[in-house]
């Protein structure tokens, strides 16, 4: 059974789909079986409307997606910076997370580690992080680890104007084990989906920062 991973163009109106009709094995290499030619063409028919790429892969390896979220906040950058770092704040817009706790703290906050534990349907999911990239105001960058998949979250301030913010946020998301092989079909819901769990965060993060900066 082919396993698919699924990578998001540079250019979104360029989306070519590379359907391989062979798997290299140990050994030498073979041909899909009928069922799972079908497979790859159903893929590329999910490529064609979600804009994404799908590649058959080798089961042992990771399947990644990637998402970003762009908000406009009327704030100034160092109040944004503040409710992304701040464990109190942090936890009144992130959803589900239950538990946020410093593990190791350095003076530069890169290589600092943090525990944290969400609440997924009644379920508790904990998960590790480490700082890889931190500027004050400007950029945060963590690796979150957990069971079933990995987390490379980047935040980029910019400041267009007075008190006006950008917020970007980009997450790689790096399924395991039993979760690779759902993979692609988190894409094609979501372009279906009229709730997208990241946005509706990032407004409910822009309702609180711009409430804490009106109220001075």
């Amino acid at each position: 059974m082919a396993a698919f991973r699924q990578i998001p163009p540079f250019d979104q109106k360029l989306c070519n789909c590379v359907t391989k009709w062979r798997l290299f094995a140990a050994g030498g290499d073979r041909h899909l079986s009928k069922t799972n030619q079908n497979r790859v063409q159903a893929n590329e028919e999910l490529c064609a409307i979600d804009h994404l790429q799908y590649y058959p892969l080798n089961s042992e390896r990771e399947c990644m997606m990637k998402t970003v979220s762009n908000t406009r906040i009327n704030a100034p950058a160092e109040t944004v910076f503040l409710w992304l770092e701040d464990t109190d704040r942090l936890r009144q817009w992130l959803p589900n997370i239950i538990e946020d706790e410093a593990l190791i703290e350095t003076p530069n906050k890169v290589g600092s580690k943090f525990r944290q534990v969400y609440l997924e349907r009644d379920k508790k999911m904990e998960m590790f992080g480490e700082i890889t990239e931190y500027v004050a105001n400007e950029r945060l960058r963590v690796d979150i680890t957990g069971e079933m998949f990995d987390l490379d979250v980047e935040y980029i301030l910019a400041a267009p104007a007075h008190e006006i913010t950008d917020l970007t946020q980009k997450t790689i998301i790096k399924f395991k084990g039993a979760m690779k092989f759902i993979a692609p079909l988190f894409g094609f819901f979501a372009k279906f989906s009229s709730n997208n769990p990241q946005d509706e965060s990032h407004q409910k993060l822009k309702k609180l920062v711009e409430h804490e900066h009106k109220a001075g």
